[in-house]
């Protein structure tokens, strides 16, 4: 209520906080502008302050004494902290989802990058920030994903699937880059998400693979063997190598399955199969049509008689006693073999 005019600062403000500003208000009176934050200690005042104290000279250029500014920054202040509550919020989801994340501007530089980069590919993400994509993440993959990229920085929203080198291992990474595009148009960059779907692609592919797969004996099955089949023929039309097919049936299955149970049976093809395979060349296959229908394709022959050497060598390996729990038994199959040379 009454006139500060005359008095000093610690006087009229306490020496709490004169203590707080006198460094700042010497460095004025030195002839420098200063500017900072302050957070008021006195009680009904405003909470966040901006302090301007701006040197007073005289004619001869001499500091006569200061200036000063104060402006309540609560409010902004307030909105600051809001801001930054927020992001260390989406920053937290971001660095603990398991995805790739960034945001990439129009220069290809990146802003933003996550966590999960540390982890899977060794990159700081602050050591990152600002610096060109393909610089970052290396010129083979960046040279993969360039086309996408520039589709994206036009405008277009782009999915695509890739393998990546990580610290881990390969990753399968279905990616997703998504346009920033402002009210005016303008493209300022892209937010790319990058998904490790590798589990999925492995389920796939076990799932494909076990569609093409006798379960029983692990031979190839029916249609397996008509994929092959029409590979090696495609492969004769062009080398005209020849390729021999060898059927095998075995004789009296159905007698074995009614003496001895399916149990029984089903080891004789196990056991039947397996011979198979392992009388065979790396480039051989054999397959279990169905039931006790075998068949084998011989691929990249010179002759025929490698063929016939083949074909000796599987009867024989068939028909030697199959040693099955509690019981032996002599197996023997019918077998015919087909050749083509093209004359």
């Amino acid at each position: 209520p009454e006139s500060p005019v005359g008095k000093t600062v610690a006087e009229v403000f306490g020496e709490d906080i004169f203590e707080g500003v006198h460094a700042r208000i010497d460095e004025a009176l030195a002839g420098s502008e200063v500017v900072f934050d302050l957070v008021n200690k006195v009680p009904g005042g405003a909470e966040h302050m901006q302090v301007h104290y701006v040197p007073d000279r005289d004619e001869r250029g001499n500091v006569i004494g200061v200036y000063g500014l104060v402006t309540d920054r609560t409010e902004q202040q307030r909105a600051r902290e809001r801001i930054e509550a927020s992001e260390r919020q989406l920053r937290a989801v971001a660095d603990n989802l398991p995805l790739l994340i960034t945001y990439v501007d129009a220069d290809e530089r990146l802003r933003f990058m996550n966590a999960t980069f540390h982890e899977w590919l060794g990159v700081d993400p602050a050591s990152a920030i600002g610096r060109p994509l393909a610089e970052v993440v290396g010129p083979e993959n960046y040279a993969a994903r360039r086309e996408y990229l520039r589709a994206a920085l036009g405008g277009r929203r782009v999915e695509f699937e890739l393998v990546s080198r990580t610290l881990q291992g390969p990753r399968h990474l279905q990616t997703l880059y998504v346009p920033d595009v402002r009210d005016d148009g303008r493209v300022c960059g892209i937010f790319t998400l990058s998904t490790d779907v590798s589990a999925q692609k492995a389920v796939e592919r076990e799932l494909q693979r076990l569609a093409r797969v006798d379960t029983l004996t692990g031979l190839a099955n029916r249609r397996q063997f008509d994929e092959l089949l029409e590979q090696a023929l495609a492969r004769y039309r062009r080398s005209r190598r020849p390729l021999a097919l060898i059927y095998l049936d075995i004789d009296r299955f159905k007698a074995i399955n009614d003496t001895h149970g399916h149990g029984v049976g089903d080891a004789v093809l196990r056991e039947f199969a397996a011979r198979l395979q392992a009388g065979l060349r790396e480039t051989d296959v054999a397959a279990r049509l169905s039931g006790d229908e075998f068949v084998v394709l011989l691929d990249g022959l010179a002759t025929r008689d490698e063929a016939v050497a083949v074909a000796d060598k599987l009867l024989h390996a068939i028909r030697v006693p199959m040693a099955l729990p509690g019981k032996v038994l002599d197996v023997s199959a019918s077998m015919g073999l087909a050749w083509l040379d093209g004359s």
